[in-house]
């Protein structure tokens, strides 16, 4: 299941980084005790989502509504979530509950073609740098250590998949970004690109539920279809389908 948690905008300055206040949104909805905090997330939350910068770049304005993609297989976790959004109908400057929208796409057997809604992360084991490190477009190995981070995180969730046939593409684009987004006063190195992914309907929509890369549970990872772009506010572009063939 898929849902997007949707806010009314305010006039109010809002920072670039919000990530504290949709994580202490979704746990205060879920309830302060609750099993999922700080557990590894069998769920994908966005950021807050919406936004355009000032004409000053100071921030962010949300002059339409904002909203938070929130994505699971686990429906006791949805259900959860659910009940909790209809008792705390109040998000962060200003913002009020105004909606909650179910979202399908249909994925399909073979090739799926996506777009990342917030961009992903995988940190490298070992850094020589002492710190964090990140795996990024300015890799040559970005490609086959995402494939590789996606199948082992499927086979601890479920070890009987056949993942033989599974397979991963990163197309190179001009505008694909690294981007440095901070989170608790800590800079993390995303990737916004596109992904192709290449597996059974099932496999392809746990991917799509669990989201790409690591900390999922925290504002990274999420895909859509590309075709889909539009229903989160992206723009949808005519090289698409050139892109989408070139793969396949």
């Amino acid at each position: 299941m898929r849902i997007k948690i949707k806010f009314k905008g305010t006039n109010k300055n809002v920072p670039f980084s919000t990530q504290a206040n949709v994580n202490s949104y979704i746990h205060d909805c879920l309830g302060r005790d609750n099993p999922y905090h700080n557990a590894k997330s069998d769920y994908n939350i966005s950021s807050l989502m919406g936004g355009r910068m000032n004409d000053d770049g100071t921030g962010l304005h949300f002059e339409d509504d904002a909203f938070i993609v929130v994505s699971s297989q686990d429906m006791t976790f949805m259900n959860k979530l659910l009940m909790g959004v209809i008792s705390h109908q109040e998000f962060s400057y200003g913002m009020k509950l105004s909606d909650v929208e179910h979202v399908h796409e249909e994925l399909f057997d073979g090739w799926n073609h996506f777009s990342l809604i917030t961009p992903f992360m995988i940190k490298k084991v070992k850094s020589p740098k002492g710190r964090p490190d990140y795996w990024t477009l300015d890799d040559p190995e970005l490609q086959q250590q995402t494939k590789e981070h996606i199948m082992r995180k499927l086979l601890k969730i479920d070890p009987t998949l056949d993942l033989s046939d599974f397979d991963l593409r990163i197309p190179e684009r001009s505008f694909d970004k690294v981007r440095r987004i901070m989170v608790k006063n800590i800079p993390n190195f995303a990737n916004n690109c596109w992904v192709s992914i290449k597996a059974p309907k099932h496999v392809v929509s746990m991917i799509y539920h669990l989201g790409l890369g690591q900390s999922t549970g925290s504002g990274f990872g999420v895909v859509c279809l590309n075709k889909n772009r539009g229903m989160y506010g992206l723009k949808v572009g005519r090289r698409m389908e050139k892109m989408e063939e070139a793969v396949a």
